[in-house]
């Protein structure tokens, strides 16, 4: 009897996970979604001014604007290198002029962990 419910535990703990990978990736959040995330999460951290705060929610939004028509101009598809390293060295130098070197410091560092965090989310490529 025991050993029965085991198997039924195992049975429904193994059924629970396939329907769990067969949920694919969350929906792509709009520009003004990844905004508005930005505003409640970022910007309280890095203690910025109000002229700061909306300079930086400017530049955010050049960004997140760019990398939107970027995925609607290739869906389905990965931006290469060179092309993200452009946008995010554009996005970079206007946020240099808005914060200071110890708040862009931070910027970086909590885009580093946000970006280890996606990776894990991410399922594995084929």
């Amino acid at each position: 009897m025991k050993l029965m419910k085991v198997k039924l535990l195992l049975l429904l703990l193994l059924f629970l996970s396939q329907l769990h990978a067969q949920q694919g990736p969350p929906p792509k959040m709009s520009v003004e979604q990844r905004l508005m995330h930005f505003n409640e999460e970022v910007i309280p951290q890095l203690k910025l001014n109000e002229d700061q705060q909306q300079k930086l929610t400017i530049t955010m939004k050049d960004f997140f604007t760019e990398m939107e028509n970027w995925h609607n101009a290739h869906p389905g598809e990965r931006p290469e290198k060179s092309v993200m390293d452009k946008v995010i060295d554009t996005r970079d130098a206007s946020i240099k002029k808005t914060l200071t070197a110890e708040q862009f410091q931070q910027f970086k560092e909590m885009e580093k962990k946000m970006m280890e965090r996606q990776r894990k989310q991410m399922p594995p490529s084929q």
